[in-house]
């Protein structure tokens, strides 16, 4: 469902019903009609919450990485990790240890704008984590833009983004999930989440 096919590329594939009224038009002579393949343009930036109260969650949440690591239908897939709530930086490993950051600076120059962006968690954190400077849980990796800082700027670099929580909808009540849900579209992590989510990332097909 991640597919967006779209016409790439110099004009290779074979248009056969073109081609066949081409050529009657130009008295039989054969005259071949091409256009470019249709090739899946998705890009999908994965980031997700681990540890703590995502930890009941961490079979569901490896099941839907697996299958986006193996679906091979998309034109480039990456995926990175962070606790509670994204702040400067996420990391390529779930330890979350300094040498695995990246920057969101070097993330947002990497990966532009047409890229899509699923997140994954509960949003549940204290409110200081996501409203205060230096609000991080581990103090050794604290920042002075607040979580909610680094979300919006998350907002602003990318359009299409959908946020997964496992968490049942009736227990959303939390006001760091209320929040949260102000800003990006909040979705339950279910098939029919999902396929709701899809819809928003992908948008009209074209």
């Amino acid at each position: 469902r991640l597919g967006q096919l779209t016409r790439v590329g110099p004009a290779s594939q074979l248009v056969r019903d073109g081609t066949i009224e081409a050529t009657s038009k130009n008295a039989e002579v054969i005259e071949f009609q091409f256009r470019p393949p249709r090739r899946n343009e998705v890009r999908l930036l994965l980031l997700l919450d681990v540890g703590g109260t995502m930890d009941p969650y961490a079979h569901l949440v490896g099941q839907l990485l697996s299958a986006l690591k193996q679906g091979h239908a998309l034109k480039d897939f990456r995926f990175y990790y962070f606790h509670n709530c994204i702040y400067d930086r996420v990391y390529t490993h779930p330890w979350l240890r300094r040498q695995d950051a990246v920057s969101l600076a070097q993330l947002f120059t990497e990966l532009d704008g047409r890229w899509k962006v699923m997140v994954v968690g509960d949003a549940a954190m204290h409110p200081g984590e996501l409203l205060q400077s230096f609000g991080n849980i581990d103090h050794s990796d604290a920042v002075e833009s607040t979580g909610l800082d680094c979300l919006h700027r998350l907002r602003q670099r990318y359009e299409r983004i959908a946020w997964l929580n496992p968490d049942p909808p009736n227990s959303w009540g939390n006001r760091t999930v209320q929040v949260i849900g102000r800003i990006f579209p909040m979705y339950h992590l279910s098939v029919q989440g999902l396929e709701d989510a899809v819809k928003l990332l992908i948008g009209a097909r074209q």
